[in-house]
């Protein structure tokens, strides 16, 4: 009962953690979005993002929409009912449509956790559909909010109309930043430190995913100086200094070739990382396969093994080999063609032969033969083994083949020993049976002897008798005279 109330005790920390870091996110938020970044400028618009909505939606992709609702209220996706005032009754849907926008997400992020993944549950996906219903929605809902202007909150606001160029700008503008925000929150999500601090316990291992999006910024990075460096020296030659040039009056057409090379390396980065993490679950999963079967053959009685016919070594034995023989899988990978001294030499031959069946055996029955093989201790044990091809090529040639075995030193043993008390019980038989006929022609000479004296014996008794008899007849008569 400790234990479990101790888990559930850490159950409710870690979510008590989650909602801090979620309200604290969302006010690092609200206070980012009050500095806009001129991301993309063009002759006709710019696009600058607000940044701040990166703390939302990172928490709603990596906990869910609850906890990125709270970071949305806390202030993530507040800041623009300051910013966007001037759009009067507009603002009524212009606003709220992210914090939809961050539980969207949220949702499809919890999917993700509890269902297999499948390619529209991307959240590059998923993006689509919303940002399609959003839009229409700023083409209709919010150009009729606008005819109302001015609201009672500023009657200054006196522009009641809506162009739907207009419209097709904002759509444009907010689906690359809504993209740029994904793939950011995606360069971080790949993040080891950063996946460890919000999920201690997931067990994925991301530092090769961090190594390829380290070198991914990186490369963007160094593109962005080098064309900071062209831009001072050869393109526009002292017209600003060098810190302008680099950061702070970027030239239009060079902020644009900065941010798209980021972006693209950004880009290759997250699907690099991506199908290395796919290689690394597979990986996992098949280690977690081969656990399970080697937890299987382990558990079973007799010695296992595969052997590969083209490499010429084993590669693979159960711990009931190594129980049986004492032999390691290094052990006799290293002894190379000496592994056949370990069979005893009367056996070698047929042990050799055997081999050659399996090899060249056309089809998959198992071949048995029993022989005699050496101990890492020395001893002689009696085994009897059973190989079947396991693989082939193209051309039909057994290149691996499963081998078990089983230890019969005991029922050999034993064998010979009853062999030995078999010989050993008939010899005392006979010897047994030749003296109890001795025995018997000895008492049937005794009793013939016997037999005669017994007749005489009864004779003399009956004359004894008689004369008794005709004895005490004389003593009467003569007592009567």
């Amino acid at each position: 009962m400790n234990e479990k109330n101790k888990a559930a005790g850490c159950v409710c920390s870690f979510q008590i953690k989650k909602i801090l870091i979620s309200v604290i996110f969302g006010l690092i938020g609200f206070w980012a979005n009050f500095h806009a970044v001129n991301f993309m400028q063009f002759a006709d618009f710019k696009v600058s993002i607000l940044f701040g909505l990166l703390f939302p939606l990172f928490i709603t992709l990596m906990w869910g929409w609850k906890f990125g609702l709270f970071s949305a209220l806390a202030g993530g996706c507040q800041t623009m009912w300051w910013l966007w005032f001037t759009d009067g009754w507009g603002f009524l849907y212009a606003v709220p449509v992210f914090t939809l926008w961050i539980v969207w997400h949220g949702y499809w992020a919890d999917y993700r956790k509890t269902h297999e993944h499948r390619w529209y549950a991307s959240m590059y996906i998923v993006e689509i559909p919303f940002r399609i219903v959003i839009e229409l929605g700023f083409l209709t809902l919010f150009r009729l909010l606008v005819s109302f202007n001015p609201p009672p909150w500023a009657p200054q606001l006196t522009n009641n109309f809506v162009s739907i160029s207009w419209v097709a700008f904002v759509a444009i503008k907010h689906t690359i930043t809504a993209y740029v925000l994904l793939l950011i929150c995606d360069v971080f999500m790949h993040i080891a430190p950063i996946r460890k601090f919000f999920n201690p316990e997931e067990k994925t291992d991301y530092r090769e995913t961090t190594y390829i999006i380290s070198a991914a910024v990186l490369i963007g990075c160094a593109f962005w100086f080098i064309q900071g460096i062209m831009d001072y020296f050869v393109f526009y030659k002292g017209q600003s200094s060098f810190l302008d040039m680099m950061f702070v009056h970027v030239p239009l057409n060079s902020l644009f070739s900065r941010n798209l090379f980021l972006l693209i390396t950004l880009l290759v980065g997250v699907i690099l990382s991506r199908i290395q993490l796919q290689l690394r679950k597979k990986d996992l999963i098949l280690q977690e396969k081969n656990r399970e079967r080697d937890k299987i053959l382990n558990s079973i009685v007799t010695g296992l093994n595969i052997y590969n016919v083209k490499k010429h070594m084993y590669e693979y034995i159960n711990t009931e080999y190594t129980a049986i023989t004492g032999w390691t899988l290094e052990d006799i990978n290293s002894m190379g063609a000496s592994f056949i001294e370990l069979f005893h030499p009367e056996d070698r031959q047929q042990v050799m032969d055997h081999m050659a069946e399996v090899v060249h055996s056309t089809t998959d029955k198992v071949i048995m033969v029993s022989y005699r093989f050496k101990t890492k201790n020395k001893t002689w044990k009696w085994l009897i083994s059973y190989d079947v091809p396991f693989e082939r090529d193209r051309d039909g040639n057994v290149t691996r083949f499963l081998g078990s075995f089983i230890d019969m030193t005991e029922n050999v043993e034993a064998h010979k020993e009853l062999e030995k008390y078999k010989e050993h019980l008939e010899e005392m038989v006979e010897n047994r049976t030749k003296e109890l006929e001795k025995r018997n022609k000895e008492l049937f000479e005794f009793n013939k002897l016997f037999q005669g004296r017994e007749y005489r014996i009864k004779e003399l008794r009956d004359k004894v008798k008689t004369l008794k008899q005709k004895l005490e007849k004389y003593g009467t008569e003569k007592k009567q005279n």
